[in-house]
């Protein structure tokens, strides 16, 4: 039950996420892509890439910043078919994330990422409730992606109506494409569930057409488990899952050598069919074709006439990103600001490493 700002239940009127689908809607299958990103605030993103040697929170949060413009830019090119909105950190602040994006012509719904606990998420079984009634603890990743995802698909899909569709995605992934969401959106179509494998055993997408709590509780985030425990999980619960390979196989950079791996796929300006080795053998892979030259790399956006074109006019009244020319600024930038922490990084170690052969040298002159 969706609350409104009097304490009852919220009416239609009092709801964005309802009001936005029901006036943009065009379609009884129109989807919705929740986009889950955060401020780029130095030291509070892309940590673990800050702490490699030469990086620092500056150069690690100018990556985020580019990242996460390039792929909300590329959810936002898909409003002739999804409605699209931004869930960000609830440590930042509504307005501080819709000016941001505003300046880069991305006027999106935005909303806090939020989520109670989603029943019991005791890993033993047990309801979680003590003496004193049940135990209150902050929602984890999976409380909050259950809470959005909820939040769009009872929004979206009438009680006598179809089944809707949601795509969430992060903001990690430098490979997330318009083709790429697209195809995960038609796959959908036949399927109750679809996975965008990460190489680091997660997932970089989950897209569904009804919701299953199992998916998300008593979760190991942040391990290399995650996927093949959902595709279990999604399994035994009786989900219709698109096979593992309708998707490619991405990384998420959060480190150095992760960097230095997605610029050089920059470099070479296309993509490899990447696939997730440590998953071949799940029985969920079975192979189907790949349009590999829309998935991920630079291939998509170098769009052709036709294309360019093609691009729907609400985008440009909206102001949101103006087409194929816009995307293709956002990846360049990308690209620039990966290559450039690659060169602050090579340039400290070089430096690091003279000093040391100087020291050396100066301690056997004595």
């Amino acid at each position: 039950m969706t609350v409104g700002q009097n304490g009852g239940e919220a009416g239609p009127q009092d709801d964005p996420i309802s009001r936005d689908v029901r006036t943009s809607s065009t379609s009884s299958r129109r989807g919705s892509i929740v986009v889950f990103a955060k401020l780029p605030v130095p030291g509070r993103v892309k940590t673990r890439l800050a702490a490699g040697a030469g990086v620092g929170p500056e150069n690690a949060s100018d990556f985020y910043r580019a990242c996460a413009e390039h792929a909300i830019s590329q959810a936002a090119s898909c409003q002739d078919w999804a409605d699209v909105f931004v869930y960000h950190s609830s440590a930042d602040a509504t307005s501080d994330v819709a000016s941001w994006l505003a300046r880069e012509g991305l006027n999106l719904p935005c909303r806090p990422q939020a989520g109670l606990r989603i029943g019991s998420t005791c890993t033993d079984g047990s309801s979680g409730a003590g003496a004193d009634g049940p135990s209150v603890s902050e929602p984890d990743l999976g409380d909050k992606i259950f809470a959005a995802m909820s939040e769009v698909l009872q929004c979206q899909s009438p009680k006598d109506g179809p089944a809707g569709k949601v795509l969430i995605v992060g903001t990690d992934i430098p490979d997330i494409t318009a083709p790429l969401l697209r195809r995960a959106a038609e796959a959908l179509d036949e399927h109750d569930m679809v996975v965008g494998p990460s190489l680091d055993g997660g997932y970089y997408l989950l897209g569904l057409t009804r919701l299953e709590p199992r998916l998300f509780q008593g979760m190991r985030w942040s391990t290399d488990s995650v996927l093949a425990d959902t595709l279990e999980r999604a399994t035994s619960s009786g989900l219709r899952i698109a096979p593992l390979s309708w998707l490619p196989c991405l990384r998420d950079v959060d480190t150095l050598q992760a960097d230095f791996n997605t610029s050089s796929s920059f470099s070479q300006g296309s993509s490899k069919d990447c696939r997730c080795e440590s998953h071949e053998r799940q029985p969920f892979s079975a192979r189907q074709p790949q349009r590999q030259e829309t998935l991920c790399g630079g291939s998509p956006l170098h769009a052709s006439e036709t294309e360019k074109a093609a691009v729907p006019p609400h985008l440009k009244a909206a102001g949101a990103p103006d087409g194929p020319m816009d995307l293709n600024m956002k990846h360049r930038r990308l690209c620039e600001v990966s290559q450039r922490v690659l060169k602050q990084a090579a340039t400290w170690e070089v430096t690091r490493t003279a000093s040391n052969l100087g020291s050396v040298g100066d301690d056997r002159s004595r």
